[in-house]
């Protein structure tokens, strides 16, 4: 019986709102939660990768503990701000087997024929997966970065930005116009919530006097004025963005 191989992908903490998910869902695929929700075989084995991008950025990522994923990307430009474009890919080693390359390109093979698609991949998992020349001038600059995080220690950055984060939230959600209608509009975990549940994300909208929302793009301007540094727009997740402003699918196509 063969064999077939499912891939679940989850953030560690969404990059919109800032919420951080429960890693427990790692082992529950793993386990087979998903088959009968999914109407999946017996024979279905799933995979699950983290996307801890974000979440790597301001909290520990502990890869001794409970959860298990067979695979977790990373963003050093997150990490610290230098050099963009870099990432990592992590693999469980006894997850390795599963992973099948179609194609390749310059650095990964052994052998290739011009004539047929005949090709033999190099025997290193990292030699097989990184086409092309890897950017190595970035890569000696990451593994500084990675000594200055591990010098300020990832608790502290937690610590901090966490708690920058809840100051901030509260205090928006403070803020009023003269007519007493609130200034802003808070979106994700609210202010207090501990740091296993929130990272260093507020997202909100400014409102007007009458209740509506300021264009983020004025807001953007405004800020930029007086030193502010603000991101702006959906963040890459419309999802998020859909479900928190209370859209429909309809407002979205329109």
């Amino acid at each position: 019986e063969q064999t077939t191989f499912s891939l679940f992908a989850f953030p560690a903490e969404c990059n919109f709102s800032g919420q951080k998910l429960d890693l427990s869902w790692t082992e529950r695929v793993q386990a087979g939660a998903l088959n009968q929700l999914l109407g999946c075989g017996g024979d279905t084995r799933w995979k699950v990768l983290l996307d801890a991008a974000k979440h790597a950025s301001t909290s520990p990522l502990r890869l001794d503990g409970e959860h298990k994923p067979d695979f977790i990307t990373l963003s050093f430009y997150k990490m610290f701000g230098y050099p963009t474009g870099l990432g990592a890919l992590l693999i469980r080693r006894e997850s390795a087997a599963c992973l099948e390359k179609k194609t390749f390109a310059g650095g990964t093979v052994l052998a290739a024929r011009a004539d047929d698609d005949m090709f033999v991949l190099r025997e290193s998992l990292h030699e097989r997966l990184e086409d092309g020349t890897i950017p190595f001038l970035s890569i000696m600059a990451a593994e500084l970065g990675l000594r200055h995080l591990e010098e300020i220690g990832m608790e502290g950055i937690e610590q901090h930005t966490w708690s920058l984060r809840d100051f901030f939230a509260s205090e928006l959600g403070k803020m009023r116009h003269a007519n007493g209608r609130k200034a802003a509009m808070v979106y994700g975990p609210p202010p207090s919530s501990p740091s296993s549940a929130v990272g260093s994300i507020c997202c909100f909208n400014m409102l007007q006097p009458a209740g509506g929302l300021l264009d983020y793009s004025h807001v953007e301007e405004l800020a930029c004025l007086v030193g502010i540094n603000l991101r702006t727009g959906s963040f890459c997740n419309p999802g998020a963005n859909k479900e928190m402003l209370g859209h429909t699918s309809e407002d979205v196509e329109l």
